[in-house]
């Protein structure tokens, strides 16, 4: 049975964050997930990332490019960065499920479950960070999400298959992760508990 999802967080664009510490170690694979239901596009826009001096990635929007544009980077233990961005793929005023998965190859990037932009290649290694993990924005100041965050999921050294982030957008419906096929390394209901 899928476990209630009434709350979310709500960022107000300005200085409201939530900060998860560094308990991560990533080294060759990961995914990120959550929910987002955006307020006010402006560029730059956060939802969920570890990226301030010595980041290992971040998963955000940029309508510098066209509003309901999603980003997913991350940076290579040789501080290089790499990224995948998909324009106008995220709707403007409803709420919609990202995830950026990095799975030992190349990033990719899926909104409600379809695959998004072009895969990207990366070298197989993350950096490991000393930053602190933020949920709504990044340890530097601007880039504060105007958003309703829900449901942040973070795996560790797995990259999950088109399958699996299917399984989780389970069509709009959150459900219990502690018994997902693989087991999130960090889980943030947001509210619900």
């Amino acid at each position: 049975t899928p476990w209630e999802n009434t709350y979310s967080l709500d960022f107000d664009g300005v200085d409201d964050h939530v900060n998860c510490g560094n308990n991560f170690s990533f080294s060759d694979q990961m995914t990120i997930s959550c929910w987002v239901k955006m307020g006010v596009w402006k560029q730059y826009e956060s939802f969920v990332s570890q990226n301030n001096i010595a980041g290992s990635f971040l998963l955000s929007q940029n309508t510098h490019y066209a509003a309901g544009s999603v980003v997913f980077a991350i940076f290579q233990s040789d501080t290089t960065y790499k990224y995948i961005l998909a324009d106008g793929v995220a709707p403007a005023s409803d709420w919609f499920h990202l995830v950026g998965v990095a799975d030992g190859s190349y990033l990719r990037m899926y909104v409600n479950g379809v695959s998004v932009g072009t895969p990207a290649a990366y070298d197989g290694t993350i950096r490991t960070s000393t930053d602190d993990l933020y949920i709504g924005g990044r340890a530097t100041n601007n880039y504060y999400s105007d958003a309703l965050i829900d449901e942040v999921a973070i795996w560790e050294g797995t990259g999950l298959s088109a399958a699996q982030v299917l399984s989780l957008y389970n069509s709009g419906t959150p459900t219990d992760l502690s018994s997902f096929a693989v087991t999130p390394l960090a889980w943030y209901r947001c509210g619900d508990s």
